[in-house]
């Protein structure tokens, strides 16, 4: 922490009384909250599509499990003094030990989310450049975070020379390292924004579907623009009086994890979208254990076992799960199919309620 020159001290004891803390803990705990219900509607969307959970629900789940901590070590920054001015901290090993706990915890839980989005994308889109590009992206946003969370704790070495003046050691220029993974972390979330709109502009969807993937890249847009503003405020801050000045860029890194939590996890609300805005004239779907499953599709009858991923709207749709059985009744539609329990595509137009996940 730089040492403030006898003008800045002047100022911080002119305006000893000045505190933010409760606007600190009210922003912590309103995205906290976001974060907890966007992730258990992912929960309840999974159970209401008889889904079991994959690998990126689960990094939803490790995502607000360290949110959870980060938020946490936050509120105990606020406990050595967050929110007033410097001259104020009267514990500063606690106060950079908390600090440094929540970087560290910040970069996990953007990995996190990130990563979920990754997984999300890996497993709707199926093209090989695609997971090609996935791939690349994964890489750079894993290597970014880890990078930065080794600069957090050793930032300065030993890290007690921070705060013992009597103990000399080597620092790094924190705040470049902290601007350049600003950069990359702005970078990868335009990435992940715009990566799967070649795709997406393909699709023939339902206008319920195109509503709810365009508010979802809406809020993915709204995490860039934070992402972006905070970067701006990191390179505006001078490091003189961390515990008032570094407010507004660790407020907006925790409303940037609680919106990128929701954005995360909106695709996966499709069931619980159809659940309780199911369109007029779509078939219901027979509720049978998910071991035995029996749905029809406008004239098509169809059993298999296992999971199902049904989408439909008035477009020609093609639709991928795997089969044990298959029996047609009657209708139009093309199948095709190899050996049991094989990959089937069906192709035709037709009107249902999806049970699915994603887009």
């Amino acid at each position: 922490m730089a040492t403030p020159s006898p003008s800045e001290i002047a100022y911080e004891e002119a305006h000893i009384g000045d505190s933010r803390q409760l606007g600190i803990a009210i922003s912590n705990g309103v995205c906290y909250g976001v974060a907890v219900v966007a992730v258990l509607l992912r929960l309840v969307s999974r159970r209401l599509s008889q889904a079991g959970n994959r690998v990126d629900d689960w990094w939803a789940w490790i995502g607000l499990l360290s949110m959870t901590f980060y938020i946490a070590s936050y509120q105990t920054i606020v406990h050595y003094g967050l929110g007033r001015h410097s001259i104020l901290i009267t514990n500063l090993k606690g106060f950079i030990i908390s600090s440094t706990i929540a970087a560290v915890f910040y970069n996990f839980t953007i990995l996190a989310i990130k990563l979920s989005i990754l997984y999300f994308y890996r497993r709707i889109f199926p093209q090989r450049w695609f997971k090609y590009a996935l791939l690349a992206n994964g890489a750079l946003i894993t290597g970014s975070a880890v990078s930065s969370m080794f600069c957090d704790v050793l930032q300065c070495v030993p890290l007690h020379s921070q705060w013992d003046p009597t103990v000399k050691g080597h620092c790094i220029d924190f705040s470049s390292v902290i601007l350049a993974s600003g950069i990359v972390n702005v970078i990868t979330d335009f990435t992940l924004l715009i990566l799967p709109m070649p795709v997406l502009w393909r699709l023939k969807v339902s206008q319920s579907r195109k509503r709810l993937v365009m508010s979802t890249f809406m809020l993915g847009g709204f995490v860039c623009v934070i992402s972006t503003v905070r970067l701006f405020y990191v390179r505006a801050f001078k490091g003189v009086d961390p515990s008032w000045g570094d407010i507004d860029t660790t407020e907006l890194s925790t409303v940037e994890i609680g919106i990128g939590m929701l954005s995360a996890c909106l695709p996966a609300y499709r069931p619980l979208w159809n659940h309780f805005l199911q369109p007029k004239g779509t078939v219901n779907v027979s509720k049978q254990p998910p071991t035995d499953r029996s749905i029809k599709l406008t004239g098509i009858s169809k059993k298999w076992n296992g999971h199902s991923e049904i989408s439909g709207s008035e477009d020609e749709e093609r639709l991928y799960t795997r089969f044990g059985t298959v029996g047609v009744a009657q209708g139009d539609e093309n199948i095709s199919h190899h050996g049991h329990d094989t990959d089937i595509v069906v192709t035709r137009q037709f009107a249902i309620s999806s049970t699915g996940d994603g887009f």
